[in-house]
């Protein structure tokens, strides 16, 4: 070998380090996602769980529901959703209520459901409810896109880092 002859030596690894990491770019803007998801749907969960006051009675159809038990107030959570890669705000399935899953979507939208009364000593009575719209998870979305909550998280959500 000459003193002007250059010897390189690669390994795979080695080159492949510079490109473009589609799996950890991947990663990381679904992290980003999630992160800037996240305060927005804090603040409608939040709204929606303060339109709903505990009042004695019933709210007018297009009022937010009056709460009686606290169940529907204390129900409403936010969740990212893998799958769709998303954040989905709203009212659970009501464990040992009967219809408990249907309960907030009727509210929320109106319509009808199907209801059982049982008293101690008499016969079970079934019938048919009819309920007006009585929204409370729309309303918080429309505060949010009006106040500009949805766009905030995501100002700034995607960096540029060094590897």
């Amino acid at each position: 070998m000459d003193a002007g002859a250059l010897t390189l030596k690669y390994t795979f690894r080695s080159v492949t380090r510079n490109f473009i990491d589609d799996a950890r770019i991947e990663r990381e803007v679904n992290r980003a996602a999630m992160r800037a998801q996240r305060p927005a749907a804090a603040w409608i969960r939040i709204t929606a769980r303060r339109s709903i006051r505990r009042r004695r009675g019933y709210s007018r159809p297009g009022q937010p529901p009056h709460s009686h038990t606290g169940l529907l107030k204390r129900g409403i959570f936010y969740a990212w959703d893998r799958s769709t890669r998303s954040t989905v705000i709203g009212p659970v399935h009501a464990p040992g209520v009967e219809g408990g899953g249907r309960v907030p979507e009727v509210l929320e939208h109106g319509g009808t459901i199907r209801q059982v009364r049982r008293r101690r000593g008499r016969r079970v009575r079934r019938y048919r409810a009819r309920y007006a719209a009585h929204p409370f998870m729309r309303p918080a979305l429309a505060k949010a896109i009006a106040r500009g909550i949805l766009p905030r998280g995501w100002r700034d959500a995607i960096r540029g880092r060094a590897a």
